[in-house]
């Protein structure tokens, strides 16, 4: 069984710190080892939170975003200009106020068809990034969870969970107003590091279902995360963990309170 570590901040901001400084550490240990980092960013209000404290004059100083590649978990099948785009909430509060090399910055095309939009993301991530078990390879790749315990954009009974070829497709989420392009569980699980950020009482029901014993990867997508050969980190608010029953989590996990 996986060991997954468990962080629990008393608030969003300590928790949203916490990723932070784990973040610098493992940029630092990547840039030293290959020069660089490589991050998949994921979208949500909670992520928000990090991407702001990271466009901070304290946090700017602490990386040199020339060396750090940017990709996106998943996306909005819209135009990158729509509020609802993900990369364009992580370029607002984050990209645009920090010296990223525009060359590193790798945002999910939507211009296209969307399959065909897909495939394009999935060539760049494999030329640009390194692999493991033939899977495109990020340094971190942060994931939120939803409500329904979706994370990136694999939703209950998605055919997406299944995959085991591709590293992104396209998927049409039910009651969804748009159709959407993700990274695959198995292009999640390549990551050297996998971190889901979640927070609020929204989500405790969910994240209660992914840390438990017993649970469905179909109905509940977030319990795919299996890194092959990397950390799984869970870090969240005391909100977020309300619903946890300690003698119901499944086994190998580690929790710290901050």
């Amino acid at each position: 069984m996986q060991q997954v570590e468990l962080i629990v901040g008393s608030t969003l901001d300590q928790a949203v710190g916490w990723v932070a400084e784990m973040l610098h550490d493992r940029y630092t240990k990547a840039v030293k080892a290959h020069g660089r980092f490589d991050m998949a960013f994921a979208g949500g209000g909670t992520p928000r939170a990090l991407y702001s404290l990271l466009a901070t004059p304290l946090w700017r100083a602490k990386v040199d975003w020339s060396r750090v590649g940017v990709y996106v978990g998943d996306e909005r099948h819209v135009p990158t200009g729509d509020p609802r785009s993900n990369f364009r909430m992580v370029r607002e509060t984050l990209l645009d106020r920090v010296l990223v090399s525009q060359g590193n910055v790798h945002p999910i095309p939507t211009s296209t068809r969307l399959d065909d939009d897909a495939a394009a993301y999935e060539q760049t991530m494999r030329t640009t990034l390194a692999t493991l078990d033939g899977m495109p390879r990020v340094d971190l790749m942060l994931l939120g969870l939803g409500p329904d315990g979706h994370t990136a954009s694999l939703f209950p009974g998605s055919r997406a969970l299944g995959e085991t070829e591709r590293a992104v497709v396209g998927v049409g989420p039910p009651d969804a107003p748009t159709e959407r392009i993700t990274v695959t569980p198995p292009a999640i699980n390549a990551a050297r590091d996998v971190v889901v950020l979640t927070a609020g009482n929204l989500k405790a029901g969910a994240l209660a279902k992914l840390l438990a014993a017993e649970g469905s990867c179909t109905e509940l997508p977030a319990r795919c995360i299996g890194p092959l050969d990397g950390e799984f980190t869970v870090v969240c608010d005391l909100a977020a963990c309300e619903h946890l029953d300690r003698q119901a989590l499944r086994q190998g996990i580690v929790t710290r309170r901050l």
